[in-house]
């Protein structure tokens, strides 16, 4: 019977190792530049392109990067300056007219980031192969600069999963 009890905390005791030594997955890495900062998940590849005074961030899950964009979460923050925001208005309602023409649902809410109030347009539907697809659109102007973050997931990819992440960036995201 004691050899019992002796397994019994010995098994216990490995359970809860075991369980103390899980990593962790949502583990983030940080960016700040160009006036902007924000969190994104740690497996993501992040690009910065920078032209004339505009700034692009492009972020990307592995899958969107091994199924050569067929696949997988993609994000883009574009910074401009405030006087872009005529621009970045045509380029927010030109993305809806193809929505709409398309046949994806879209809705239109007021969200907060950074402190201020911003648009933010979600579409919803399915591709060519059914699979979900979700984009999220959303812009506003901060200070001199104008921002639009652009949030994309589909091609079979865990739509949830995907919102989690994107969540990451929009509620850590600051402006200077």
């Amino acid at each position: 019977m004691k050899k019992y009890f002796i397994a019994i905390i010995f098994l216990i005791l490995v359970v809860m190792a075991s369980g103390c030594t899980t990593t962790n997955q949502n583990s983030t890495k940080g960016y700040s530049a160009n006036g902007v900062s924000f969190e994104y998940p740690n497996s993501w590849y992040l690009q910065n392109l920078t032209e004339s005074n505009v700034t692009t961030v492009q972020l990307s899950d592995p899958d969107y990067n091994q199924t050569n964009a067929s696949k997988g979460s993609f994000a883009a923050i574009i910074v401009g300056p405030e006087t872009s925001s005529s621009d970045l208005a045509t380029f927010r309602n030109s993305l809806r007219s193809e929505a709409n023409a398309s046949g994806v649902n879209s809705t239109t809410s007021t969200i907060t980031i950074a402190g201020v109030s911003a648009n933010a347009t979600t579409f919803t539907g399915k591709d060519d192969s059914g699979n979900q697809v979700y984009l999220q659109l959303i812009d506003f102007t901060k200070g001199s600069k104008s921002l639009i973050i652009f949030l994309a997931a589909g091609g079979g990819a865990n739509i949830d999963t995907a919102k989690s992440n994107f969540d990451v960036i929009i509620k850590s995201f600051k402006v200077e």
